[in-house]
């Protein structure tokens, strides 16, 4: 309990380990995919596509940068989650489970 461990070899044929190799081949496979990046002054959820939001990371110094968040792999991000599986060791745990107030922000 409380050590921490490396885990070797989980990524291994994962269709991930190719196509987000790269931010070009990211965005060459879902470029066209939406995620929330942020909230509007009225609370809505602002998107952007993959590609937008790699367009704009690139150009821009800002101090507080944009992350992308996704509480799903539904609808358009279904394809993201056919690229990876999750590792023997974590199936059917999921972080964002642990405390009631882990996805509010998602």
């Amino acid at each position: 309990h409380g050590r921490p461990c490396v885990l070797l070899n989980v990524t291994r044929g994962w269709p991930a380990q190719e196509r987000w190799g790269s931010s070009e081949k990211f965005v060459r496979a879902h470029g066209t995919v939406p995620f929330k990046v942020s909230r509007d002054e009225y609370g809505s959820p602002l998107r952007l596509s993959i590609r937008a939001y790699v367009d704009l990371a690139r150009s821009s110094e800002a101090d507080s940068p944009w992350y992308l968040f996704g509480d799903d792999f539904e609808g358009p991000r279904a394809a993201l989650a056919r690229d990876y599986a999750i590792p023997r060791l974590f199936d059917g745990a999921d972080a964002l489970n642990c405390s009631p107030l882990a996805r509010e922000f998602m």
